[in-house]
């Protein structure tokens, strides 16, 4: 089970309704940068998992960046993770010993809290009323330029995705189709959709990395590549 809880009414991204950001977040999101224990590489740290060390010896993944303790932050690959386990780099980084701990249970835990972080960001955005759906609706959005992510069901045929990424693919602006119709159904308080978009330019932008982060993972652990705008996700 992960211990994560994030603040009432802010997204883990510091992303609130109504499209504002939390300024002193923000400041940090373009000033911070941190070091992968994995492959040693130099990275702003939103594009970092940052782990902690509960006191009971596991290996918690904190996304919010925000759980107290010692951090050690990894890219959200496989690779990097394997590589901070095999040359004991959590351990020095946690100035602790880490019994027992197992790759893989890592880069399940980490899949599981992005898969929530997305959940939780497109509910947020359907709450502030930041996402649209329904044929009509993201049509008239498109039309207008409105959508700054497209989300498409996994479920639909050929024929209807192309005709959503021909209507919107003029814009160059990043989409990507990670739910079935029911789970998006849901994520939105509706039946089912097979696609919808994304009105808020900064929740946009908080998905779409999420996005991203999982579209590599899957690629590394089952080769499935998602579909996507890879110039954007």
């Amino acid at each position: 089970m992960l211990k994560h809880k994030e603040p009432p009414g802010r997204s883990p991204e510091g992303e609130i309704p109504g499209g504002r950001r939390d300024a002193s977040m923000s400041r940090e999101t373009h000033t911070a940068r941190r070091t992968c224990v994995g492959c040693r590489s130099v990275r702003p740290h939103h594009e970092l998992v940052r782990l902690v060390l509960a006191p009971d010896g596991e290996v918690v993944v904190d996304l919010g960046r925000r759980l107290p303790g010692r951090g050690a932050h990894v890219c959200p690959k496989s690779l990097c993770i394997e590589q901070a386990v095999r040359r004991n780099a959590l351990e020095r980084a946690f100035r602790r010993n880490v019994s027992a701990v197992q790759a893989d249970d890592i880069v399940g835990s980490v899949c599981q809290r992005l898969e929530e972080k997305l959940s939780g960001l497109i509910g947020l955005g359907q709450r502030a009323r930041q996402v649209i759906s329904g044929s009509t609706a993201l049509e008239e959005g498109l039309r207008r330029n409105e959508v700054h992510l497209l989300l498409l069901a996994t479920d639909i045929s050929a024929d209807q995705r192309d005709r959503w990424i021909s209507r919107y693919r003029p814009t160059a602006r990043p989409w990507f189709a990670h739910f079935t119709k029911e789970t998006m159904g849901a994520l939105l308080g509706k039946g089912l959709r097979s696609a919808a978009g994304i009105t808020n330019p900064n929740l946009a932008r908080a998905v779409s990395r999420v996005a991203s982060m999982i579209q590599g993972l899957e690629e590394e652990r089952k080769g499935v590549r998602m579909h996507g705008n890879d110039a954007h996700l």
